[in-house]
C-alpha cells in the first residue's frame, strides 16, 4: 500500500512539472514572436537616407529666401591737374536705391546630401558653404548736380550701383544672412513632409552643423 502511494505521487509531480515546462515553452514562444513581429513593424516603419531623398525630390521647388535693403550714395567728381582738383569742375550725384538679396538652393544637391537617423530621430540638411545668389536692384532714383566744366558719364551711376551690391551682400552677409537662409529652407522641408502624414512623427529637419 506505501509503495503504491509513492509511485502516485511520483506520477503526480511529473505530470506538474510537464505542465510547467509546457507553460515555460508556449510563454517564450509568444514573447519571442511578439518581439519578432514588433521588430518587423519598426524595420517596416523606419526611415532612411535613401526614402528620404526619394520624398524630397518630389519637392516642386524650393523658395528662396530674400532679404531687401536700402541706401543712398553720393558720387563726387572733379578734373583734376597734376594731382589736383581743378576748382569749379566738380559734380554730384545723389543716388537713392532700393534692392534685394536672394538666396537659392539647388533642390536635387539638397535632397541628394540629406541624411535621415531613425534613432535620433533627426533629419539632416547639409548646406553648400557658398550657394547661389540673386542680388537685384528694384529701384534707382538720381538728383544731378551737374557742372558744364566737368559733365557727368554714362558710367558713373552703374559702377557706383554695382558698388554698392557688393557692399550690401557683404553687410547682410555678416548679419547671417546664410544662417538665415538656411533655417527658412529647414521650414520649407519641415512643412513639406507634413504631406506625408504620420511618416515622419517625432522627426527634427536641422542644418548639418
Amino acid at each position: 500500500i506505501i509503495m503504491r502511494s509513492k509511485e502516485k505521487t511520483s506520477k503526480a509531480g511529473k505530470t506538474l512539472i510537464g505542465l510547467i515546462i509546457a507553460i515555460a515553452i508556449l510563454f517564450f514562444a509568444f514573447a519571442a514572436f511578439n518581439m519578432s513581429k514588433t521588430s518587423s513593424i519598426n524595420n517596416k516603419n523606419e526611415i532612411t537616407s535613401v526614402t528620404l531623398r526619394n520624398d524630397l525630390v518630389q519637392m516642386d521647388e524650393i523658395t528662396p529666401y530674400e532679404s531687401d535693403y536700402s541706401g543712398m550714395a553720393t558720387i563726387t567728381n572733379s578734373r583734376e591737374l597734376w594731382g589736383h582738383k581743378i576748382p569749379l569742375t566738380t559734380h554730384e550725384i545723389d543716388v537713392i536705391y532700393e534692392g534685394r538679396i536672394k538666396v537659392n538652393y539647388d533642390l536635387s544637391e539638397l535632397a541628394e546630401s540629406a541624411t535621415a537617423n531613425s534613432v535620433t530621430k533627426t533629419i539632416t540638411l547639409k548646406f553648400p558653404k557658398t550657394p547661389d545668389t540673386d542680388n537685384i536692384i528694384d529701384k534707382i532714383e538720381t538728383k544731378d548736380h551737374n557742372n558744364i566744366f566737368n559733365q557727368i558719364k554714362s558710367n558713373e551711376v552703374p559702377d557706383q550701383i554695382k558698388s554698392e551690391q557688393e557692399k550690401q551682400l557683404k553687410q547682410a552677409a555678416d548679419q547671417g544672412l546664410y544662417d538665415k537662409a538656411e533655417e527658412h529652407t529647414v521650414e520649407i522641408v519641415t512643412e513639406f513632409l507634413k504631406k506625408y502624414g504620420d511618416k515622419y512623427d517625432g522627426y527634427t529637419v536641422k542644418a548639418a552643423s
